[in-house]
């Protein structure tokens, strides 16, 4: 009955309101501004989830490899190496028809035959199974001189009338123990750079993406000046110019790219140990694999999945004191390496 007196009520005093069948633009623009409020809250927790994500994708890979290793010590009694690493352990990572092709190919060139996903950490956009790219490199050590390279990619060997020649690394080599050994580690991808010369454009490119090249520093250093070539080389002023690499460098299957080093720690620049002046012919890469500084470098943005030479892996943060990391780096320094 109130209803109805309301409504006469309303009749009479001709404020009869219409239904409205819309909505204004102050509604709107509050239903909009919540929108964008609750992405820009979500949006980075869901970031941060899919690298999480990519990240454990990564920490399998590098088991699986350092499985592999030790599947391939037990049956060669050393560790894969000094050369075709990763071509040395297809058989043990389920692909033994891959290991099949490549032991008949005439020409042992590292053009992209054959994909291998565990090889590649889908943290890094540049990196492609399908070019035979690898994410993962092998330890060289602590030293970019070659008759004293002391990680377990290879060890210098005296053969009489040869000089030193790089040999494989076994377990008994390794007396600092497996588990103070760094085995694996990641190294980005460099980014395409096909009919690139060099000059100030092409540096301008690899400024965007200085991680991932190796640069020529200003100044040449001896083979015992490891320590002022890594601190030297994380200075921009130092750092001339990059390297233009070899299409084969970040190959899983050349001869000796996959590797990298503990000179500096991770996620730093590398150099080449030949200052820019003194590069001569060498603009492409350099003529040795261990001419420079090539550290652990990876997209996860606090620091590098490690895989150790008993196999286990672990997350090992860019903070770590340097003079530990260089420790992990080597397989009889006889350093006492503690907990990081």
């Amino acid at each position: 009955m109130w209803v109805t007196t309301v409504r006469a009520f309303c009749r009479r005093s001709g404020r009869v309101r219409r239904r409205r069948n819309g909505i204004t633009a102050l509604e709107l623009l509050i239903v909009v501004s919540l929108i964008t409020l609750l992405m820009i809250i979500l949006l980075p927790a869901i970031q941060r989830a899919r690298e999480r994500s990519r990240a454990t994708v990564c920490r399998s890979n590098l088991r699986q490899l350092g499985v592999a290793a030790h599947q391939f010590e037990s049956v060669h009694h050393t560790f894969p190496g000094p050369g075709y690493v990763f071509r040395q352990l297809l058989p043990y990572l389920e692909q033994e028809a891959l290991a099949r092709r490549f032991d008949r190919l005439d020409d042992p060139s590292p053009r992209p035959f054959g994909a291998v996903p565990v090889l590649i950490c889908p943290s890094d956009p540049f990196a492609s199974a399908a070019e035979n790219h690898t994410s993962y490199r092998m330890n060289m050590g602590t030293d970019y001189a070659w008759d004293r390279y002391d990680g377990l990619l290879c060890a210098p060997k005296r053969v009489d009338g040869k000089g030193f020649l790089r040999a494989a690394v076994t377990v008994q080599m390794v007396r600092d123990g497996l588990s103070n050994t760094a085995l694996f580690s990641e190294r980005l991808v460099q980014p395409p750079v096909a009919g690139t010369s060099p000059g100030p454009s092409f540096d301008r490119y690899a400024q965007r993406h200085e991680m991932r090249f190796l640069w020529w520093p200003r100044r040449t250093y001896p083979a015992n000046a490891r320590n002022r070539l890594g601190a030297d080389c994380q200075l921009r002023s130092e750092r001339i110019t990059a390297a233009i690499p070899r299409s084969d460098r970040d190959r899983a299957f050349n001869a000796s790219g996959a590797y990298y080093m503990h000179i500096s720690g991770p996620n730093t620049f590398g150099c080449f140990h030949l200052g820019a002046a003194d590069r001569g012919g060498l603009i492409a890469g350099g003529n040795d694999p261990g001419n420079a500084s090539t550290p652990a470098t990876s997209q996860h943005s606090t620091g590098v999945h490690v895989t150790f030479g008993d196999g286990a892996v672990r997350f090992v943060a860019n903070q770590v004191d340097l003079n530990v990391w260089q420790a992990l780096g080597t397989r009889a320094g006889g350093e006492a390496v503690s907990l990081f």
